[in-house]
């Protein structure tokens, strides 16, 4: 059984292509939702939908940061020397978490803002604040003083995202980070903040509001932004371009699988915003004699836009394996040879023999693996080539 013990519902107004700390308006309300039956059923709602997500819980991964739900939480308790909430001062604190979001969510152009309800209500035992974003254009309504109006929508549509906590969990590992002298083991700490979403991802200013310990996104997204991009690339040069046009496209993405390796190879997430849209808003510059016969590249954020992708410039972890599909290698061996491909498909189908002479002299041979109608391309290419029968036991095979 559910018992609401305060609600408020804020508003955040952003517009697409904004960012910055005048970007976006917070209208926040002079006093709590009055408790109704359309408040019931819109609590109701989006608890059931937090009881159901599939989403990893988490946890703050620092109380400190400046405009972030755990920095709010911190102070409060802090001044209030309790860890429970108080109905008096409510408000406040909604207020103070909404604009913490609002300076998270200034901070990408993409975002577009929405109705914030911050619910703090109970089941059952267990006490928990819901912080929430509401689609704007699901059909649900409020009023100027932020209350739900009649025959509104509250359908599983209405609600884009939102973030539970439980209070308990919170105030447990806000002790422990807190107080040296509580008697708190790290291994009894568990997760509290708990994610529901409407669309392929949580968007990273909301991660980032909490702050996020470890992303959702962990390898989840990587495919879907290497398609994303691919397309994206594709409509700026299509398949019908010329050669040299095509050879740039591909350098392009080359570049862009460059900058994801090497996000995940010093450990950190891609934030697409800052590290892969100045890679195609400098194309122009770089490739001049491909682009100067463009009058306009459409933007990365305008295609995303007009196709209905949401969520476009998140943040994640590159997957190295499927980044190891597309991620093209090139390394040379002497003076004469060069090998190029995908990592993954060298990998495959190359492998390294340690050979040993009868003075137990090391040397090594690189081994290709090649169809038949690959043997006789190179042999018809280069006929001199040496053909030699040789079998190599597993042992032989230099396996790091």
């Amino acid at each position: 059984m559910i018992t609401i013990h305060a609600a408020v519902i804020h508003e955040l107004k952003k517009s697409h292509h904004t960012r910055g700390p005048e970007s976006v308006e917070v209208i926040s309300r002079n006093g709590l939702h009055q408790h109704d039956p359309l408040l019931k059923q819109f609590v109701d709602r989006i608890d059931l939908d937090a009881r159901t997500a599939l989403r990893a819980s988490s946890k703050c991964s620092i109380f400190t940061k400046d405009d972030t739900f755990g920095q709010v939480a911190s102070n409060y308790f802090a001044s209030n020397e309790t860890y429970e909430l108080d109905i008096n001062n409510y408000l406040d604190l909604s207020i103070e978490l909404v604009k913490a979001l609002s300076v998270q969510m200034s901070k990408t152009s993409a975002a577009t803002g929405g109705h914030i309800p911050i619910l703090w209500y109970s089941r059952d035992d267990t006490e928990y604040l819901l912080i929430g974003l509401v689609n704007p254009s699901s059909g649900f309504t409020i009023d100027l003083n932020g209350v739900i109006v009649g025959n509104t929508n509250i359908d599983k549509e209405a609600l884009r995202f939102s973030l539970r906590i439980e209070l308990a969990n919170l105030a447990q590992h806000h002790s422990f980070v807190t107080d040296p002298d509580a008697n708190i083991q790290e291994a009894d700490l568990l997760p509290y903040a708990r994610w529901t979403k409407k669309s392929n991802d949580i968007a990273h200013y909301f991660q980032e509001y909490l702050p996020i310990d470890e992303l959702l996104n962990n390898g989840e997204l990587t495919r879907l932004y290497i398609n994303l991009f691919d397309e994206y690339l594709k409509h700026i040069i299509p398949d019908d371009s010329p050669h040299e046009h095509k050879r740039v496209r591909f350098a392009i993405k080359q570049e862009v699988y460059r900058k994801m390796e090497e996000r995940r190879g010093a450990e950190q997430p891609v934030r697409v915003e800052e590290d892969i849209v100045p890679i195609f808003n400098a194309m122009r510059e770089s490739y001049p004699s491909v682009f100067e016969s463009y009058e306009e590249i459409t933007p990365y954020h305008q295609f995303c836009e007009d196709n209905d992708y949401e969520n476009y410039d998140s943040i994640f972890n590159p997957q190295k394996a499927s980044l190891d599909e597309v991620l093209n290698v090139s390394i040379s061996i002497g003076d004469n040879l060069t090998i190029r491909g995908s990592k993954e498909g060298l990998a495959a189908t190359t492998r390294v023999v340690v050979c040993f002479d009868a003075d137990e002299n090391q040397s090594y041979k690189l081994i290709s693996d090649m169809t038949p109608d690959q043997y006789n391309k190179l042999k018809e290419k280069i006929p001199e080539i040496d053909t030699q029968l040789e079998d190599f036991t597993d042992d032989d095979i230099d396996t790091p």
